[in-house]
């Protein structure tokens, strides 16, 4: 008796494993509430300056210029976290970090980038991580902020072997997590527009899975 409880033991453990290596759905949380110029909202004041306020504690740098918006995301799936960032109509993120809401501070900053990041986040099922991909011309990353330490990681995304006249690009849906540690994300093989090889070099547009480790 006692064997057989032990063995069932076992297998129950072994198939509450499989059942959390299920991938789940990642949704992305789109910074979509806007903030111009001189306006106030719950707390925040964008400043004519290019300055984020919050309770008249700046926050962030001050980003200059005629089109430039403050834009928030939803919030994490727990509500603990918000993805904030600077608009610019010409650049596209020109500042980006992840506000903490019970401390009211910043939990962490995504470094200044040449290159453009994406104008959403993907939380972990655990509220764990956020991930913020690349975006514009050059997606060849995603950035990790871990939400515990406040440290942020560029994760390099790039396919192996592309030709010169292939070009790759993020797809973020359908993305999905594998628990915690891991975010799975479509990448889209396509012509580059930018070769001038000619007619030898003859693209295969297809999508790639590619799997980024949190740690």
């Amino acid at each position: 008796m006692k064997l057989l409880t032990a063995l069932f033991l076992s297998i129950a453990c072994v198939g509450s494993a499989h059942a959390q290596e299920k991938p789940i759905t990642a949704r992305a949380d789109m910074a979509q509430e806007k903030l111009r110029r001189g306006e106030t909202h719950d707390g925040w004041k964008f400043a004519k300056g290019g300055q984020a306020l919050f309770r008249n504690k700046r926050i962030g740098e001050p980003v200059r210029g005629e089109f430039v918006e403050l834009r928030f995301s939803k919030g994490s799936n727990n509500g603990a976290f918000r993805y904030v960032l600077w608009w610019d109509v010409d650049r596209g993120v020109a500042q980006a970090l992840i506000w903490d809401n019970a401390a009211q501070s910043v939990k962490a900053m995504f470094p200044a980038l040449p290159e453009q990041q994406w104008d959403g986040v993907f939380w972990s099922p655990g509220g764990k991580y956020a991930v913020v991909p690349q975006a514009g011309e050059v997606q060849e990353a995603v950035y990790v902020a871990n939400l515990a330490t406040g440290h942020v990681r560029k994760r390099n995304v790039v396919v192996r072997a592309l030709k010169p006249c292939e070009n790759q690009a993020l797809v973020d849906q359908p993305a999905t997590w594998k628990g915690d540690s891991t975010f799975r994300l479509n990448v889209r093989i396509a012509e580059n527009p930018w070769h001038e090889g000619g007619a030898k070099c003859k693209p295969k547009p297809r999508t790639v899975p590619f799997d980024v480790p949190m740690e």
